[in-house]
């Protein structure tokens, strides 16, 4: 199988971590969380937890006019919040790559990357699994399970945002 290279801009989304309150929950597609957060324009997002305590955020960034990819976790301590380095997405389809900002969002440690590139959501829809590669080179899988209805979801909540 052929796998194609897609490269994603990815700019900086938030220098500072985004807090709960400025996000109102809009509804549930499986275990994804769909949300609504003031902060970016009214952007909606999809968030889930999962077992390995890795919290993964996904939805769109209607002031840059992009969406973004967050992955944190309370046990990634070593990131240096504020750094930047190279995020991989590879689903067994597809590559993506792109710059990331490491982020501390209360007590968890990831990174987080703003996209433009819609393939990165038509993939994550269509695949069951991605796995992400840090800068560091720390690899985990996202199970994808659901996804595919909570990207419907999360177009819908966006959708009839003002």
């Amino acid at each position: 199988m052929l796998q194609k290279l897609f490269y994603i801009l990815f700019a900086i989304v938030s220098a500072n971590p985004l807090k709960a309150e400025d996000r109102q929950y809009w509804g549930a597609a499986g275990d994804w969380a769909i949300l609504i957060d003031e902060e970016v324009g009214d952007g909606c997002l999809m968030q889930k937890d999962f077992a390995n305590g890795i919290r993964v955020e996904f939805g769109y960034v209607p002031d840059l006019n992009g969406g973004f990819f967050s992955a944190v976790s309370a046990d990634w301590k070593s990131v240096d919040a504020g750094s930047r380095g190279i995020v991989k997405f590879i689903t067994d389809q597809a590559k993506f790559a792109g710059e990331a900002e490491m982020i501390e969002v209360d007590g968890r440690y990831g990174g987080r990357a703003f996209f433009n590139n819609p393939n990165l959501t038509t993939e994550m829809a269509a695949r069951r699994s991605i796995t992400v590669i840090g800068p560091e080179g720390g690899t985990f899988d996202v199970d994808l399970t659901g996804t595919s209805r909570a990207i419907s979801m999360l177009k819908e909540c966006q959708s009839v945002q003002g």
